[in-house]
C-alpha cells in the first residue's frame, strides 16, 4: 500500500458492529453502509459480496436465534447475523419493505464507493481460526483488492504471519460477545496506532464533517427509538 495514499472511502467490512462504531467514534465513517451492523465472518461476507447479496433477505432464511432478543435475526444462507437493522417494536409484515429499502440503499452506497475508487474496508476477527485462514489466504485477499479496486486493513485478536501483506494490528479481547458468547474487542485497545494509520490516510476536512453529522444523527435516533419502545410491540417472524 502506498504509504502517502488518501482514501476517499473507509468502510466496515465487519465481522461486527466493534468496526463501524469505532470508524464512527473518530469521524473515518462518513455513512451507513452494509456490513456496518452485521455478526458475520470474513468468508460469509465476501460470498455476500460475490453473489450481489440476492439471499439477504429472503424469508425462508431469516429466523430468529434468541426469544429474549426479537430484533437479532439471523440468516441461514449466508451464516450471518443482522444485529442492528430489524426493529423489535416492529412487527415484521409492516417494517419488511423499509428494512429492504435501507439495506438496499446501503448495499448500493458500498458498491458505488467501491467502483469510485479510493476505498479501504476495515476488518475486524476475534477468531483464531479465521486468523490463521486470512494469514494463509493472502493471495485471495489480493484478488479482491485487484477485482473491485480497494485495499484492506485488518484488526485481530491474534497474530497474523509476519510476512502478511496488509497493514494489520492486533488488540486485546476485552468484552463478551453478548448473546453469541466468545471473547471479543470492544471498544478496540489500543486505539490510538490503529487512529493514527487511519488520520494518515483520510481528509481532515471529511472527519471533522462526520463528526458533525453523527451528533446530529444521533439526537434524532433517539427521539424515534424512544417512541417506537411506547408501542411495546414485539417483533416476531412467522
Amino acid at each position: 500500500m502506498d504509504k502517502k495514499k488518501q482514501y476517499s472511502h473507509i468502510m466496515s467490512f465487519g465481522c461486527m458492529c466493534s468496526t463501524a462504531l469505532f470508524l464512527r467514534k473518530y469521524g473515518f465513517r462518513s455513512e451507513s453502509t452494509i456490513y456496518d451492523w452485521f455478526s458475520s465472518s470474513l468468508l460469509s461476507n465476501l460470498k455476500m459480496l460475490d453473489d450481489g447479496f440476492k439471499n439477504l433477505l429472503k424469508k425462508e432464511y431469516l429466523y430468529q436465534p434468541y426469544k429474549e432478543f426479537p430484533h437479532i435475526v439471523d440468516n441461514s444462507f449466508y451464516d450471518v447475523s443482522l444485529n442492528h437493522i430489524f426493529d423489535e417494536y416492529t412487527s415484521f409484515k409492516k417494517q419488511i419493505k423499509n428494512v429492504t429499502k435501507i439495506c438496499n440503499t446501503r448495499i448500493n452506497r458500498f458498491m458505488e464507493n467501491l467502483k469510485s475508487g479510493g476505498s479501504l474496508l476495515v476488518y475486524y476477527s476475534r477468531d483464531e481460526k479465521e486468523c490463521k485462514w486470512i494469514s494463509k489466504n493472502q493471495a485471495l485477499l489480493k484478488g479482491y483488492c485487484k477485482k473491485y479496486g480497494f485495499d484492506w486493513l485488518f484488526i485481530t485478536n491474534y497474530r497474523l504471519e509476519d510476512d502478511f501483506i496488509f497493514p494489520n494490528y492486533v488488540v486485546p479481547t476485552n468484552n463478551i460477545h453478548k448473546p453469541y458468547g466468545g471473547g471479543v474487542s470492544f471498544p478496540f485497545e489500543n486505539e490510538k496506532p490503529i487512529v493514527d494509520y487511519l488520520a494518515n490516510h483520510y481528509s481532515p476536512e471529511l472527519i471533522k464533517e462526520n463528526l458533525k453529522h453523527k451528533e446530529k444523527k444521533h439526537a434524532v435516533k433517539k427521539i424515534i427509538r424512544r417512541l417506537k419502545k411506547m408501542s411495546g410491540i414485539k417483533l416476531k417472524i412467522k
